[in-house]
């Protein structure tokens, strides 16, 4: 499966230091996922906790919370339980030995899922390497913008249109495409960070406008469209370009738009080489439902086993709670994209 996610997840701890991952809490606080990562495994097959995860011994269930568990007459299989197991194994050591251990990223596009019902586009004729690297590029110009400020960047004025074969297919593919790329966008912000409210359907709009400037720019061959786009967000300011002091909220949004549009960029390099997506199996499916439905279940019994097993433990419930969530629609995205 794929890690992206689960990488992230792991590395906030570091991008915004806390009292988590200090000598201070660090114990409980890998305790805590390591609890957490026990139910999740069973509640992705579909497996009824009854009555803790003493121990973290997975065949001892005990439910302690008056937490209702969502369960569903479609399950997941070993290898989902063998995925939700490494993800969290990555994010644990992330967490124990810092951002020195993050592995190589598993892009969340690697195996071209698709989660939408949106129609996918397609040509006989593909984009050319160099179109690929051009798209790339006009995508990370408004990345860059975004994150870092518009610095020194200008629009260039086009000349004439491209004639080439494969640029002129790419740049169908990819205005042909915004609808399909839009609503996997926004599935894809909305899976990797489900607790985190955010305008739908203006994220939709940015992403439209993203990937019709850089279909433009392809076509004349300058990068003009997409400086434009990545400017837009200064000139009218908003929470997208706000990174805030902690995890996203409504008032600091910047991680989650710069994931967006990441993400939108993987889906257009792979789309304009007409690559289809497809849909993830029934299993892996079923497991995500699983673990989202019982994201609830899985926050309250760790707060309260850790609350058990450190009762001279002083921390934030909240903020533990609020993590185990970022971790659990981690795990379940990686688990979903590969």
């Amino acid at each position: 499966g794929g890690n992206q996610r689960s990488i992230t997840s792991g590395d906030f701890y570091y991008r915004f230091p806390s009292p988590a991952i200090t000598s201070a809490q660090k114990a409980e606080t890998v305790d805590g996922i390591l609890y957490a990562g026990a139910v999740t495994k069973l509640v992705s097959v579909n497996q009824l906790i009854d009555g803790a995860v003493i121990g973290r011994n997975i065949d001892n269930t005990i439910k302690v919370t008056d937490i209702e568990q969502f369960v569903s007459s479609q399950t997941g299989s070993v290898n989902e339980v063998t995925n939700v197991s490494s993800s969290f194994a990555l994010v644990l050591d992330i967490v124990e030995y810092g951002t020195g251990s993050i592995p190589e990223i598993i892009n969340n596009t690697e195996n071209n899922i698709r989660v939408t019902t949106e129609t996918q586009f397609s040509s006989s004729i593909s984009a050319s390497q160099s179109d690929i690297d051009f798209v790339s590029a006009s995508f990370a110009i408004v990345l860059d913008i975004v994150e870092n400020g518009t610095g020194s960047y200008t629009a260039s004025n086009y000349g004439l249109p491209s004639t080439n074969v494969n640029t002129l297919a790419a740049y169908s593919l990819l205005k042909d495409n915004i609808p399909f790329i839009q609503e996997e966008t926004i599935s894809y912000i909305s899976s990797s960070w489900s607790d985190f409210g955010y305008d739908e359907d203006k994220c939709k709009r940015d992403v439209g406008f993203i990937v019709s400037g850089a279909a433009e720019d392809l076509l004349h061959g300058v990068v003009s469209a997409s400086v434009v786009n990545g400017q837009f967000y200064y000139e009218y300011p908003s929470s997208a370009t706000v990174s805030g002091s902690g995890s996203p909220t409504s008032a600091s949004q910047l991680y989650p738009t710069l994931d967006g549009i990441l993400y939108a960029s993987r889906l257009s390099e792979k789309l304009i080489q007409n690559i289809q997506f497809v849909t993830a199996s029934l299993e892996v499916s079923a497991s995500n439902v699983l673990l989202n439905e019982n994201k609830e279940f899985i926050k309250e019994e760790t707060i309260a086993y850790l609350s058990s097993s450190w009762s001279d433990f002083a921390y934030n419930q909240d903020t533990c709670k609020r993590d185990i969530g970022f971790i659990i629609d981690a795990v379940r995205t990686d688990l979903v994209y590969g």
